[in-house]
């Protein structure tokens, strides 16, 4: 049976890995505590397919994809969310005063209460009901809804569309930028940040589980990033990688997360800080010159 390319949705596909159901489960629980079972009932492996048309890489089955719970559960982890982030910084210098401006999955509002600072109009979706009522605490404008059921009330409304780390959890990434396409103005702004598969952080990274599903359904490079304006009315604009840095690269933060957490004698311990100073040490001086933990895109909306 041919697979659909969830960009293109052409067959051109091709296989090129399977991973071992049960393995992935005990992966999240060794590592995370989490219990995601149920994300795999009767399977007994996942396979990572290509699109050869594009280099977008994904998974199937699609029903394999994490949940509310997984997120809340993982909101935990005192790594996963950063609040100082890179990709919000960079968003931040392609938006303008009294500029309208949709943030999708926005979180707790961080970038909202950025860009608000700055003088644009802002709005935020958002399917956590905890994180859409923190945000409303703060004053924020953020409302529990799809991009879909936003689409159906509100056509060519916004300057600029931005999406942080969203896209890689999506099983059908085409719909949701199909989506954020027509809620934009022609010649607005759409950006979006995905992790960088091309990093060293994240290049077949998938030991620690975090990077297969029911967390991540699709893997992103610069490549992917780039075809995507053969297939939607979009040119790309500016297409950055953050500087590999200790404090960028989620993946470092974990394995260092678990290291500290993990039984260990007195001297693994000063083993893991003494690691952990040089690392930083070496990261720090070459990271201009290394791809980090993030991609981050800017596309005009063409027509």
């Amino acid at each position: 049976m041919r697979i659909a390319s969830p960009i293109t949705g052409s067959d051109n596909t091709e296989k090129i890995q399977d991973f071992d159901a049960g393995q992935i489960i005990s992966d999240y629980q060794k590592n995370y505590k989490l219990d995601v079972s149920s994300y795999f009932s009767g399977l007994k492996k996942i396979e990572l397919f290509r699109c050869c048309d594009t280099g977008y890489k994904f998974f199937i089955p699609l029903k394999t994809a994490g949940d509310e719970k997984l997120y809340r559960e993982l909101q935990k982890l005192p790594w996963y969310y950063q609040k100082d982030k890179w990709d919000h910084r960079l968003a931040g210098g392609y938006i303008g005063q009294k500029q309208t401006v949709l943030e999708v999955g926005c979180g707790s509002g961080e970038f909202l209460e950025f860009v608000q600072s700055k003088g644009a109009i802002t709005l935020g979706i958002e399917l956590n009901p905890g994180a859409v009522q923190a945000c409303q605490k703060k004053g924020l404008n953020v409302c529990l809804q799809t991009i879909e059921k936003h689409r159906q009330e509100n056509n060519k409304t916004y300057d600029v569309i931005c999406a942080f780390q969203v896209l890689e959890h999506l099983t059908q990434p085409a719909s949701f930028i199909n989506e954020a396409v027509g809620l934009l103005k022609t010649g607005g702004a759409m950006i979006i940040s995905v992790p960088n598969n091309e990093s060293l952080i994240y290049r077949n990274h998938f030991d620690a589980g975090l990077n297969l599903p029911p967390h991540h359904m699709g893997l992103w490079d610069s490549a992917s990033l780039l075809s995507l304006q053969r297939y939607f009315p979009l040119r790309i604009e500016a297409l950055k990688w953050d500087p590999l840095s200790l404090g960028g690269g989620a993946m470092l933060n974990e394995y260092f997360y678990k290291a500290s957490t993990a039984p260990a004698s007195p001297v693994n311990k000063i083993y893991y800080r003494a690691a952990r100073f040089l690392i930083e040490r070496g990261l720090h001086d070459l990271s201009d010159y290394l791809p980090g933990h993030s991609l981050l895109a800017v596309y005009t909306k063409i027509n």
